[in-house]
């Protein structure tokens, strides 16, 4: 769950982005690992944040659950993140479901 809340407060101080895994500072995409990197979409900060894959999926699982919960799936019945995330018209809409993660898993 700190990782889902590292992920919320970047998001929160404008460190979204879409299109990207990651960007630096002049906007331009670079890898979720760089020292470079400072603006991601969902899956690029938890990548960024997370250290091993096992975590990764701790955190990419709650999220699915609420996105298919919310109805969003793709035509194979997935909850994709990373189109979910690019197909957002504000960074509101992506707090919502990173909130709701949260809740879930406390």
């Amino acid at each position: 769950m700190a990782t889902l809340r590292k992920v919320r407060s970047l998001f929160a101080q404008g460190g979204w982005v879409q299109g990207s895994f990651a960007v630096d500072a002049a906007n331009k995409a670079c890898p979720y690992d760089d020292e470079r990197a400072c603006r991601f979409c969902v899956l690029g900060a938890l990548l960024h944040y997370t250290h091993s894959i096992n975590h990764y999926g701790e955190c990419v699982s709650p999220i699915q659950r609420v996105l298919t919960e919310e109805g969003y799936k793709d035509q194979w019945g997935f909850a994709d993140i990373a189109n979910w995330n690019d197909s957002r018209s504000s960074v509101d809409e992506v707090l919502e479901v990173l909130d709701k993660t949260i809740a879930l898993i406390q």
